[in-house]
């Protein structure tokens, strides 16, 4: 079973040679740019494993690090998809609301915003490309909700295929990659991001088996100036349908060995299957059977690599390929479309707008799923710095259960109950409040 687990003042390591005790320096210098995310949604996500089982199957958590100093953060868009409310928590226990920017159609990336008073500390993209096979890593995430939590392992494999998209590119790694831990980093000796922790698989309980999986960092690195900026991808297509090109079916077609191949027929290249009507390979003159041996002087070493190559092209721009046909090569140009698909633009439900609490400094807004047995609390979306509230401890993120003997549904009810302790004029008034960790506690506030 598959489980989906999301320029200035970079954070630039020095890379030197790899031993444990580095792991130390790396993690302290990235935890200030990494979050965890809590998500009130509309609907549970039903084999997510950024799902937390718990009585408020709204609850969903994932994790996410912060890509722009003006308060960005990239995550994985199983994540936030169907959210209400959005929180995220800094690893100095500071948090605040945030809000969908975008996400991604064919790549499970999304990017969320926060408005900060100062820039925020980012981490640094490196090259995927450079990743090998025994190479360490390190992993921080949000596992259960826990908190963010640091694991180590290895590169255990490459490109690996987990059927989640046309074109899969995942590194395999033995870290710990549990429900929560969708979308956080995962990172070299250097402290550089080489992948985003998206899915594991585990045929038992949903938790770690060691088979964990992450989107690439030049996938992501090549998505997220694009949604930044356009608010979709903007990828390119070809309009085919591709396989791999087999020593068996190079045979067959006498298809040559590639330059590269250790003189082996079939080792990079693919077959068409099918050809879009009236797409950029049909205008082109590409045909069934045709064997496309490079894209613009790349050899694509699966269908999944020629989808890759095409998608970082430019939409519109005209590309040479090179294709076997009838016993010869021959070169077509193709002007490149735009990937199908209308680009996923998520956006948080529209609700009326909660009551303000002014003399209290926090706003509240109703859950999203509500517990047949009682009245399940209402969770605090923004509280004011210096206001009573913070002085406190009410943190975002936080469930009010109870105002004094009145237990509270609705933000409505938390107001009346407040406006009741200060027309009884009260010294203080009580809250029973639920953090992150399920704990309940009592708060006090001035009145």
């Amino acid at each position: 079973m598959y489980r989906f687990a999301a320029a200035a003042l970079l954070f630039v390591v020095p890379a030197r040679a790899a031993t444990p005790a580095d792991f130390a320096e790396v993690v302290q210098t990235a935890l200030p740019a990494i979050v965890n995310i809590t998500v009130w949604s509309d609907t549970p996500l039903e084999g997510s494993a950024s799902e937390v089982p718990s009585e408020h199957r709204s609850k969903i958590v994932g994790t996410g690090f912060v890509v722009d100093p003006s308060g960005i953060i990239v995550t994985n868009r199983h994540v936030i998809e169907g959210a209400g409310t959005i929180s995220v928590g800094f690893s100095d226990r500071s948090r605040a609301r945030a809000m969908v920017l975008a996400g991604a159609g064919a790549i499970d990336v999304a990017l969320l915003k926060v408005e900060v008073p100062k820039p925020l500390p980012v981490l640094k993209f490196g090259d995927s490309d450079e990743l090998r096979v025994g190479q360490p890593v390190i992993c921080i995430g949000n596992p259960l909700g826990i908190g963010l939590t640091v694991s180590s392992g290895v590169v255990s494999a490459l490109n690996r295929d987990i059927h989640k998209t046309l074109f899969d590119d995942f590194i395999q790694s033995d870290c710990a990659i549990n429900p929560g831990n969708s979308g956080g980093p995962m990172m070299n000796v250097a402290g550089e991001v080489i992948g985003i922790n998206t899915a594991n698989i585990d045929p038992y309980s949903g938790g770690s088996i060691g088979l964990g999986f992450a989107l690439t960092s030049n996938d992501v690195g090549f998505v997220v100036p694009r949604l930044i900026k356009m608010g979709r991808v903007n990828a390119g297509w070809i309009g085919l349908s591709t396989q791999d090109l087999t020593p068996e079916i190079a045979y067959a077609l006498g298809v040559p060995s590639l330059p590269g191949s250790g003189g082996v027929p079939g080792s990079g290249g693919v077959i068409v299957n099918s050809v879009e009507s009236k797409g950029p390979g049909d205008k082109a003159g590409i045909v069934e059977g045709d064997v496309i041996l490079d894209v613009a002087g790349q050899i694509p070493a699966d269908a999944r690599a020629l989808i890759r190559v095409i998608a970082r092209m430019p939409v519109d721009g005209v590309v040479p390929v090179t294709v076997w046909r009838g016993g010869k090569t021959s070169r077509v140009m193709v002007a490149l479309g735009e990937f199908p698909g209308a680009p996923i633009v998520i956006k948080p439900p529209v609700n009326e707008a909660p009551p303000k609490l002014p003399d209290f400094g926090f706003v509240v807004e109703a859950l999203m799923e509500p517990q047949p047995e009682r009245k399940p609390g209402v969770v605090v979306t923004q509280v004011i710095d210096d206001s009573v509230a913070s002085e406190a401890g009410i943190m975002v993120g936080s469930i009010i259960l109870r105002v004094q003997e009145m237990a509270v549904g609705t933000p409505q009810d938390v107001a009346i109950a407040l406006d009741q302790s200060r027309r009884q004029k009260r010294p203080f008034v009580l809250l029973l409040m639920r953090g992150e960790a399920a704990e309940q506690r009592w708060v006090w506030l001035k009145v």
